[in-house]
């Protein structure tokens, strides 16, 4: 599916460049210039640096990759709320998707204990626990690590 939007594409890079740094495209080797932040325009009041504000801009559009623009429209509160709830359901795949896979390795070593305990789990009869238990240990295993 072909993304929609208006902007130079990603990958973005900061380089540093005389009083400031520029934010640059860059791809297959090949650079563009994208824009030049000084520090000399950088508001005193408010804090800040050019390098700061331009790292800031290019982390948000890199992290931004694949979203249509008209998703990132967060002209209204409704819409603001929308993309903080996906930030956070995102935050709660990536928490799961680590918690799986500690507990898949956890598993995968209850299954080798077990296998090591009983030399070889596949000799003993079919209704044997630890045969059960190995059996449905790598069954799981199988699922979430495919």
């Amino acid at each position: 599916m072909k993304t929609e939007t208006k902007h130079t594409p990603e990958t973005w890079i900061v380089l540093q460049h005389n009083d400031g740094h520029q934010i640059w495209h860059e791809s297959g080797g090949l650079r563009s210039l994208i824009a030049t932040i000084n520090d000399f325009n950088v508001c005193p009041e408010h804090g800040g640096s050019s390098v700061g504000n331009a790292v800031r801009i290019v982390d948000c559009v890199n992290a931004c990759a694949g979203i249509d623009d008209a998703d990132l429209d967060f002209s209204t509160d409704s819409k603001r709320q929308n993309v903080s709830a996906r930030v956070k359901a995102c935050d709660e795949r990536d928490r799961l998707a680590e918690q799986n896979r500690e507990l898949a390795a956890a598993l995968d070593r209850c299954a080798r204990e077990l296998d090591a305990a009983y030399y070889d789990t596949s000799t003993l009869p079919a209704d044997h626990f630890g045969r059960l238990a190995v059996e449905e240990a790598r069954a799981v295993l199988a699922k979430v690590t495919a």
